[in-house]
Parts: C-alpha cells; sequence; structure tokens
C-alpha cells in the first residue's frame, strides 16, 4: 500500500479537491464543504511539513471564502498561507538552499497584501496583517523592497516596530534622507500618545533622537547651511536648558556629549572628535555605532581633502608669478582664483 504521507498524494487530494469546484450542469460547488476540506489538507500538510503546499491549500480555501463572502475566514486563510509559505523559506535557508526565484517570499508577500484589499471591511485585521507585512519584509532587508513592505505596514498599522525596521533599513542601503523623515514621523506618533504610554516608550524615544542627530551631522557634516527645518534639532542641544534635555530623554553626560560633538564638528576638530567616539560608545546600540563611524569617516576625509588642497598652494612671497598665457604681474588672491581654472602647470617663478 502506498504512504499517503508523500507529497505526491497529498497534491493528489488537493487536485481531487480542486476539482469540486468545477461548475456542472444544474450543480453547483459546495464552496462551504470544499473550503473546509482544503483547511482539513493544508492542516494535515503541516503535520508533514510540506509547507509550501499547506500553503497552496490554505490559498484555495480563501478564494472559497471571498466567493461566500466570508471575509474573516478569507483574510485569515490568507495570512496562514503567507506564513506557510514563510516556513518554507527559512526552512530552506536554514538547510543552506534558498530559493533563488524566491518564490516562497513572493507568495507570501502576494498572500499579505491580498489580505490587505480586505483589511477595510474587517477593521480587527489590521494589526494582524501589519505585522506579517513587516515580518516578510525581514527576509528582504537592505532592499527597496523591504522599504515599500514596510512603508504599506506602517499605511495600515503605524507601530514603533515597523518604523524602527523601515529606519534601520533606509541607513543599511545609505538612505539618510528617508531615515530622517522615518524618524521624525516616529517621534511625532510617539509624542501624540497619552502620558501614561509615553513612558512605555522612553527608550525608543531616546534611540529616535540620538538616531536623528547622528543624520542631521553626516548631512552637514560642519553644520554650516542646515536647513532651518534640520538646524532646530542642533539647537536643541546647543540651548543647554534643563527642560530641552527632558524633551530629548537625554541623560545629562549624554546631552553634553552630543554638545560637544556638535561644537567638535563646527570647528572641524579632528582630535575632539576622536576623544568623543571613544566615551559616546558606551551609550550607543550597534546601528548607532555605525552611524558615529559614518560620521567621523566624512569629518576626516574631508579634513584630509582640505589639508592636500593647501599642501597643494605654494608659499607665496611677496613678488609676483609670471603666469602661463598672461604676461603680467598677478596679485596672490588673483594667481589662487586662476589656479582653479587652470590647475596643471599654472605659474612659472620669475
Amino acid at each position: 500500500m502506498s504512504n499517503l504521507k508523500e507529497p505526491t498524494n497529498l497534491m493528489a487530494k488537493y487536485h481531487i479537491i480542486n476539482n469540486k469546484l468545477k461548475k456542472r450542469f444544474m450543480k453547483n460547488p459546495n464552496y462551504p464543504e470544499i473550503s473546509e476540506e482544503f483547511i482539513s489538507l493544508a492542516k494535515e500538510c503541516e503535520q508533514n511539513q510540506a509547507w509550501q503546499y499547506a500553503g497552496l491549500c490554505y490559498t484555495a480555501a480563501s478564494r472559497c471564502y471571498r466567493i461566500m463572502g466570508v471575509t474573516t475566514s478569507e483574510i485569515n486563510s490568507l495570512v496562514q498561507a503567507g506564513r506557510q509559505y514563510l516556513v518554507a523559506e527559512k526552512q530552506n535557508t536554514d538547510i543552506g538552499c534558498p530559493s533563488l526565484g524566491q518564490e516562497n517570499i513572493v507568495a507570501a508577500t502576494k498572500c499579505f497584501l491580498d489580505a490587505v484589499e480586505r483589511v477595510p471591511d474587517a477593521p480587527e485585521f489590521k494589526v494582524l496583517v501589519s505585522e506579517c507585512l513587516r515580518e516578510v519584509a525581514s527576509y528582504q532587508k537592505g532592499t527597496s523592497a523591504c522599504d515599500q513592505l514596510l512603508k504599506k505596514s506602517i499605511s495600515i498599522c503605524a507601530t514603533v516596530e515597523s518604523f524602527d525596521a523601515l529606519i534601520v533599513n533606509s541607513i543599511k542601503q545609505d538612505n539618510y534622507v528617508e531615515a530622517l523623515n522615518a524618524i521624525n514621523e516616529l517621534i511625532s506618533l510617539i509624542e501624540s500618545t497619552e502620558s501614561k504610554t509615553l513612558t512605555r516608550y522612553r527608550h525608543s524615544l531616546h534611540n529616535a533622537e540620538i538616531n536623528r542627530l547622528f543624520l542631521v551631522l553626516i548631512m552637514y557634516p560642519t553644520c554650516f547651511k542646515v536647513q532651518p527645518v534640520h538646524k532646530k534639532i542642533l539647537d536643541n542641544y546647543i540651548a543647554n536648558e534643563e527642560n530641552t534635555k527632558n524633551c530629548l530623554c537625554l541623560c545629562d553626560d549624554e546631552f553634553i556629549l552630543f554638545q560637544s560633538l556638535i561644537l567638535a564638528c563646527q570647528s572641524e576638530d579632528i582630535e575632539a572628535i576622536l576623544d568623543l567616539e571613544t566615551e559616546l560608545w558606551d551609550y550607543l546600540n550597534a546601528y548607532q555605532k555605525d552611524l558615529l563611524r559614518v560620521l567621523v569617516r566624512i569629518i576626516t576625509n574631508d579634513n584630509k581633502k582640505n589639508q592636500a588642497a593647501d599642501n597643494a598652494w605654494p608659499s607665496f612671497q611677496e613678488k609676483s608669478y609670471q603666469i602661463k598665457h598672461h604676461k603680467h604681474n598677478m596679485s596672490w588672491k588673483q594667481c589662487r582664483i586662476y589656479w582653479f581654472w587652470n590647475q596643471q602647470n599654472w605659474y612659472q617663478p620669475l
């Protein structure tokens, strides 16, 4: 007798049930019965760890529920189907054989997005569907697809976890403007909550403020020509007021260190910045340490470029130089301006 638990036999059962959906003369399909059979087969597939087949059965059941107009059961089946595809992908990844075409990720994404379309008819599923989108986005970290899924998740149900994931993913792609926008939205979301709830998110608000400061400094390393909306962020640290410290959720030591960092960046004091990097290290998480490294690297490279440019200039004495193509004497300032336009063989000493 053949083993009925083999995938081939599970698929045979699927096709038998699926054939019942075909319309026959004077007889419509019995959708309630067929949907129950698909759900039963899906559970059997789960028991045999045939995750993809389980997802296929749940998807088929969701189509039956859609025809019957049972929105809650349809969304639940779509969510179950998407999760089965994710389990299948995780299993493949664990054994070192991830799918090249990411068919499991694509199938899971489609199931969750189909569930999103049905959410307006069943608002009680908003949190669940939003969490599912964040879950499938975690399999595509560092990509624009991950950003889109997380933004979709936020549009359905804005949560701190979704914003945190979007911020981290944007930073991984070096998309600092997108990350800064997400941080501003996160801070607005937290501050809009009730005072009792605000204390629960104090740690998230603390991290968001630090991330926002680092991103502004990365975008404007020397703090010059800062846009007004970003200048306000820097002014909060320069103000040195007690209520400002409390709003930023920073302790005194952190506030002083970040204030010193801003001043060091303004003066381009490399030694001070390197010293502050060491002192700040214990206050930062892994992603904030990466941002600090980026900031130090940018300022260090800019400083090296400035030094190289200064070294490229000769030590001008109080005498004139005969410039090629211009057979007349020029002042030091005129020579420097001319050099920008002719950077090769630009002068000949008398």
